[in-house]
């Protein structure tokens, strides 16, 4: 399975569509951490951190 870095938030989420914020330009939880996030109809949602921005 292979996730696609995003760099900003989708145009066009799709739902349960999954990829991974880079943490830096496009951070869901303001964390300074990329992570896979899932997106549910109404918001993305964090799966995992990956312990540092990419």
């Amino acid at each position: 399975m292979a996730f696609q870095l995003q760099r900003s938030e989708p145009a066009r989420a799709k739902l349960l569509g999954m990829v991974i914020a880079d943490g830096t330009n496009w951070d869901p939880d303001n964390d300074g951490k990329a992570e896979v996030v899932i997106y549910n109809a109404d918001q993305w949602i964090e799966i995992t951190d990956l312990q540092t921005a990419l």
